[in-house]
């Protein structure tokens, strides 16, 4: 059933392997592709070693993570993202995997690469720095979508209770940058959703304590 699946992902280039936090990374008006269906049928997206990457990355092995951290550094963005998923999923704190993971966080061109190398960073021993780095990624990021993404792994990476009364403020009177392209304003619905989430929970830890 799982080769039959595969195949199938294969075979009709299957979009779900494609973040939403980075479809306009890849589409829009101004690009070669309109639409996330243009993209995954084109050449570009090499769907084959993706499926690949993302199945090796959800099997969370510690023994996969030297080839987990190879991929770390491909040329090609959504292999990254899911190295970086696939370290989050290993929870290993090493020298090794920090230095590669803030090597993304600082390097990547991608906001959803650094999004994901921060939230393994939380978990693998420098919560500090991924703290940091999402914050930013959630205060400077106008695509709602990247920030809904950020702001998921403040809760994924266990340092949502960094925030500060400042950023829950902050957070609290967020409005979209702009409607999102096709979708009427849905990523900020969400993340609104997220957020509202991230800060009854903060309050609700402050009240346990």
């Amino acid at each position: 059933m799982d080769k039959a699946l595969c195949n199938w992902m294969v075979e009709t280039r299957d979009t779900s392997l494609i973040p939403e936090a980075m479809w306009y990374d890849f589409i829009g008006s101004d690009r070669p592709f309109k639409t996330i269906y243009d993209y995954a049928q084109s050449d570009e997206f090499a769907v084959t070693k993706v499926l690949e990457a993302a199945k090796l990355a959800s099997r969370g092995e510690a023994a996969l993570l030297p080839e987990t951290l190879m991929m770390l550094s491909d040329t090609n963005p959504l292999l990254r993202h899911w190295a970086a998923f696939g370290i989050f999923q290993v929870h290993q704190s090493t020298p090794e995997i920090q230095k590669a993971l803030r090597q993304v966080i600082a390097d990547d061109a991608y906001s959803a690469n650094r999004t994901m190398a921060a939230q393994a960073l939380a978990r693998c021993g420098d919560p500090d720095t991924a703290f940091t780095a999402l914050m930013k990624e959630i205060n400077t990021e106008k695509d709602e979508f990247k920030r809904l993404l950020a702001l998921n792994a403040l809760e994924y990476g266990r340092v949502v209770d960094r925030l500060t009364q400042e950023d829950r403020e902050a957070l609290s009177k967020h409005k979209p940058y702009k409607p999102a392209p096709h979708q009427d304003h849905l990523a900020y619905h969400w993340a609104k959703g997220i957020t509202d989430h991230l800060l009854e929970t903060v309050l609700n830890r402050s009240v346990l304590k």
